[in-house]
């Protein structure tokens, strides 16, 4: 029986998002004013970081080791996300921890997804959230992915939702393209002087 944990009235923000709709505006703005070019070329070097900091994290995932471990806890907890123009909506973010044995040593973990805030971002419906916690439930028995060097740290899943994977990839091209034009107004603005 599933316990649940739904009084909780948070109200979160969604920070990968709102950044990704901010450089998006910083973009226009860097477009229709060229002397804000230095803003131009500040977003495109943060964005190229954080696409490339996801990357890495994604691929260092691949050498991962796989176990069985035990669920301990879980539950859907309710919050309430305000996003930018949007009011507050509610969602469910599936909670879980779990356990698992690596050398004999017995571990604690509640991270779900491969990227530690994968499934932070809250799930519309709650019947899809549940669906997320326990796709891989058997009994109380579930399949986790640890990193060998340090078993501290586990996941459930090492895929990742297609929102984050679109947010990093719109993230990247934003950064090409705020970078070029940043660069391409700073030209301008040395050529005229």
């Amino acid at each position: 029986m599933m316990k649940k944990n739904l009084n909780h009235k948070k109200i979160e923000f969604d920070f990968l998002s709102i950044y990704a709709q901010l450089a998006f505006l910083f973009f226009i703005i860097s477009i229709i004013l060229h002397k804000f070019y230095y803003i131009s070329i500040f977003i495109g070097v943060i964005n190229i970081y954080l696409f490339i900091f996801y990357k890495i994290r994604i691929n260092s995932l691949k050498d991962w080791t796989e176990c069985i471990g035990i669920y301990n806890k879980y539950y859907l907890q309710k919050v309430y996300i305000q996003n930018l123009g949007r009011n507050l909506a509610e969602r469910y973010r599936p909670y879980c921890r779990y356990s698992y044995i690596v050398e004999e040593k017995k571990y604690f973990n509640d991270t779900l997804g491969a990227i530690n805030d994968d499934f932070a971002y809250p799930i519309e419906g709650k019947d899809i959230a549940e669906k997320v916690v326990f796709k891989t439930k058997t009994d109380k028995n579930v399949r986790i992915y640890y990193n060998p060097n340090n078993p501290h740290e586990s996941v459930l899943t090492l895929t990742m939702s297609q929102k984050k994977i679109l947010t990093i990839y719109t993230l990247l091209v934003l950064g090409i393209l705020s970078f070029f034009i940043g660069m391409y107004n700073f030209y301008l603005m040395i050529r005229c002087i």
